[in-house]
């Protein structure tokens, strides 16, 4: 359902939150940040690496086409939303 009002909510064919290039761009930044290390000692070490790669991936992500829209869409799966938590 979510996927249909992404795109019906944004224009111009296939939408970019479609796509897993983002996820896929964010992974592959993590792996290569936390490449080096040999031991993961506990969750803060976890966290420090993770957080280190989320920043950096971020540097490099680019504007999503259509994010004018994103309120539209915000407005739509509200209903959606508040009808799974009375559910």
């Amino acid at each position: 359902m979510a996927a249909a009002l992404v795109s019906v909510a944004l224009a111009g064919g296939a939408s970019a939150l479609e796509v897993g290039n983002a996820i896929e761009n964010l992974i592959g930044t993590l792996r290569h940040v936390a490449r080096n290390v040999k031991r993961w000692r506990d969750g803060t070490m976890i966290r420090r690496w993770v957080g280190l790669g989320v920043l950096r991936a971020a540097a490099r992500f680019r504007r999503i086409k259509g994010h004018g829209d994103l309120a539209v869409l915000a407005t739509a799966l509200r209903p959606a939303a508040a009808g799974e938590q009375a559910a």
